[in-house]
């Protein structure tokens, strides 16, 4: 095949189910080149388990020449019956044109836990979308089942 030939890609539609919702606060930067790291707050909630961000937790994430925006937010969960949860989320933050304040994000997120009660987490890999305002940040989370 030569490099001018079109590769017909396969359309896959995947059942997707929204598991929960994480509302993020920004607060205060540390720059250092593209490097920065913005500490978050906020909460996780869904129909399985709800939980408050503790600090540390934060994002670090890098500015790339070409203004991609990669985010690796590590984060601290104290859940609702009290069990501590660590989420992993890495993806990409889309700036408007309009107003670079705002983002639309693509990301996945991984947990891990000791807690007897949430150790199913561990073995997931959730997809989410979702959009950033100004310092607020909104990602639904969903399991592909496949």
């Amino acid at each position: 095949m030569s490099t001018t030939e079109e590769v017909e890609e396969e359309i896959v539609h995947l059942a997707a189910k929204k598991k929960f919702t994480t509302k993020l606060e920004l607060s205060g930067v540390v720059m250092a080149a593209q490097n920065l790291t913005i500490p978050v707050s906020g909460t996780v909630e869904g129909p399985n388990f709800s939980a408050t961000i503790l600090p540390p937790s934060a994002d670090w994430l890098q500015i790339k020449p070409n203004n991609c925006v990669c985010i690796d937010v590590k984060i601290f969960l104290k859940t609702h019956d009290g069990e501590m949860i660590y989420q992993h989320v890495t993806g990409r933050s889309v700036r408007d044109p309009e107003n670079p304040q705002n983002s639309t994000i693509r990301c996945m997120c991984v947990f891990e836990t000791s807690s007897e009660k949430y150790l199913h987490l561990n073995q997931k890999a959730y997809f989410g979308h979702g959009v950033k305002t100004g310092m607020n940040i909104t990602l639904d989370y969903y399991d592909s089942n496949i």
